[in-house]
């Protein structure tokens, strides 16, 4: 990721390649399916926190590389 988007994140260039929104619904379908299986992906919870945390700010329309946005707020 960082190496195809790093230096997007750098330059604050969250143009969409991937929609955040379209990234959220996939990643949301993983969760139910892990779901299902009592599978357990934390780092698949985290990431879609963040996304989910883009789409109520109203960035759905962006790369979903924006989570950086979220990450960097977070600390």
């Amino acid at each position: 990721m960082l190496e195809l988007h790093g230096q997007r994140i750098l330059d604050e260039n969250y143009a969409p390649g991937f929609k955040t929104k379209l990234h959220a619904k996939d990643l949301r379908i993983a969760l139910e399916s892990a779901e299902t299986n009592a599978i357990n992906m934390p780092g698949t919870e985290l990431s879609d926190h963040y996304l989910q945390t883009l789409l109520e700010q109203g960035n759905g329309e962006l790369d979903s590389s924006a989570m950086a946005k979220v990450i960097l707020e977070d600390t």
